[in-house]
Parts: C-alpha cells; structure tokens; sequence
C-alpha cells in the first residue's frame, strides 16, 4: 500500500486504501499542497472523483529514516479519539523494507492555516490552549500511556546530557553567536548548568500525552468557530503536560496574550477534573518548562541547515526569539 514516492499516489490508488472501488474517473486528480509546511513529510490532496465519499483525502507520505518515525499512525491509529480535534486517519501503513509511511487523512476544508512566523492575539491563543488542555486532561496520569511504552516513547527533550548540550551549544554560537542578544548568551551560559536539574524535576512530574511539536505550522483554525485544530502527530510522546503549554505561553502566543492563554488552560483542566494538586505542581514545572524550551530552541537547531526559503525564514525567526523563552517571563504570569 505503501508508495515508493508521491508520483504513485492518484485518485485510485487513494480509493483503493479507503477500501473503494478504484475505477478511474474524469474528476479525479491528486494535487501538491501545503509548500513549506510539513517539512519533513510530502501533503498531496487528492480528489477522488465520481461520487466518492468523501470527496477528497489528504495523504501524508514521508521517509522512516528522516526526523520522523511510524509513531504518528500508531497515534491516530490506536489512541483513537485524542481529546483534541485533529484531522481523522482514514487509512495508514508502514513498509518497512521501503522505509517509507503512509497516512490518509480527513481533508479539512475552509480552515485558514497558521503561520510559525506570526504570534497570536489573546483570543485565539486562549483557544490553543484549551485545545492543549483538552489533550493533556483525557490523558492525565493513564494507564494506557505506560501501556504504550513500546511504541510512544516518552519525550527526548528531557534526556540531554552535559556532553550533548555543550556540543551543540558550541556550534549554535559557532554560527549565530553574532547575532544573539545579551540575554540569549547568558542563557546558553548557564544551560549545561540549569539543564540537569530542569529536567530531572520534569521527569518527575505528572505524565501525559504530549504532541511535543506545538507551533503555528502545526495548527489551522475552523472559519466558522475560529477553533484550532492540532497537526502532524509524528513526535507525540509522554511526559509532564508544561513542555507542551510553555511552548504556547513563550513562542505562540504574543507576550500580551500569554496570561489569558496561561488563565484558559488551567481553566478548562478543572472543569475536566486535573486534581488540584496536580495544578499546583504545574506552577513549579512551567519554570523548568522554560529551560528545556530555550535548550530546545537553540541547541536544538544548532545543526538545522535550511533547504527552502520558508525554512531559513524560520530559523531565523526562532533566533530572534529566543529572549521570550526566558523564565523570567513566567513571574508575572498567576496561576490563580
């Protein structure tokens, strides 16, 4: 089922993985979409045709031995409804000897997509973070998380050692040193100091599924509800709910709107029952939850080497942001 490269995908092999007849039809037609964005996997929409149910599909195909793995399908395929809306997963494979994946999709229609080179209002990056608190209450300390340990490892980012951040942070100043703010550099400083503890008290926190991948590239909004709807599950993994909210309180949303985004999360968690005291170690971990964000944000990329325009306009975006990520913002911002 799997296709060796994107030219192989059309309206019938895409009836044929819905289990449809794949009788070809004048109408059918499959399109590249989405330049830019899912940069590490191909988005095709394909039309099906004749009078297919639904019309039109949108297939995700991407390399095994990439940034991504198969984690996604297992996500969407076996965790089922997540908490969250996110595009339903119609058909998937894996294929092994090709090192190739395949996803066939829900076509969203009449969404606007958004922009990891923007930064939200207070309006809509509260709905983001009731969109996240939606996802981390449904899992909140389950049993189905250490069920899945096989396949839903828990998150990477709290698992650096001295050697790698000092490696990385070297070649990170080696190519954008010069262009860092003060505060950056004493940030980069202190990290192989401030890492360790961050993390270890992170690991130590309430589990729950993350989608570890939370920026605008990764979210549309409904036209008619203004909703955000989550994608590109690739990365999901478990670990303590701050790594996704911080990423929404320091980068997604515009240094105004992260209170009323911080004030909506905790919002909706009571209403769906997070324990109080759960609430309260919250506090605490979002200050770590900013170290790991920094660490994340710079040595993480120190060896991304843009292919595209989009890319660079990213990278260099994230750089010029890296001050927001600072735990000294998080002090004016009440959990109450």
């Amino acid at each position: 089922m799997v296709p060796s490269t994107a030219a192989e995908v059309d309206a019938a092999w895409a009836r044929r993985s819905l289990g449809l007849s794949d009788a070809q039809h004048d109408d059918g037609r499959a399109e590249p979409i989405g330049k830019g964005f899912g940069l590490a996997s191909e988005l095709l929409r394909v039309h099906l045709g004749g009078d297919a149910e639904p019309a039109s599909v949108v297939v995700k195909l991407w390399d095994l031995d990439g940034a991504a793995s198969g984690r996604e399908l297992h996500v969407l395929h076996r965790l089922g409804r997540l908490g969250p809306r996110h595009p339903a997963c119609l058909a998937g494979a894996v294929d092994q000897g090709k090192a190739r994946a395949v996803l066939v999709l829900e076509d969203l229609v009449d969404v606007d997509q958004g922009d990891g080179l923007q930064q939200l209002s207070p309006e809509p990056a509260a709905r983001v973070a009731r969109l996240l608190a939606d996802l981390h209450a449904r899992w909140w300390r389950l049993s189905r998380l250490v069920a899945a340990a096989d396949w839903l490892p828990p998150t990477p980012w709290l698992g650096l050692d001295r050697g790698w951040l000092r490696r990385r942070r070297s070649v990170f100043l080696d190519r954008f040193g010069s262009d860092l703010a003060p505060p950056t550099h004493g940030m980069l400083d202190k990290l192989e100091h401030t890492y360790p503890a961050a993390a270890e008290q992170l690991t130590n926190s309430a589990p729950t599924l993350l989608h570890d991948d939370v920026h605008l590239d990764n979210v549309v909004f409904d036209r008619s509800t203004n909703e955000p709807i989550l994608l590109d599950w690739a990365r999901a993994s478990r670990g303590p709910a701050a790594l996704d909210l911080v990423e929404v309180l320091l980068d997604v949303a515009e240094p105004a709107a992260a209170s009323p985004a911080l004030a909506a999360y905790l919002s909706r968690l009571r209403e769906l029952g997070v324990p109080r005291a759960d609430l309260d170690e919250l506090h605490s971990d979002l200050s770590a939850a900013a170290i790991v964000s920094f660490a994340r944000a710079s040595c993480g990329v120190a060896n991304w080497r843009p292919t595209i325009e989009r890319e660079l306009r990213l990278l260099t975006s994230g750089i010029e942001r890296l001050p927001l990520r600072s735990r000294a913002r998080l002090r004016d911002l009440s959990l109450d």
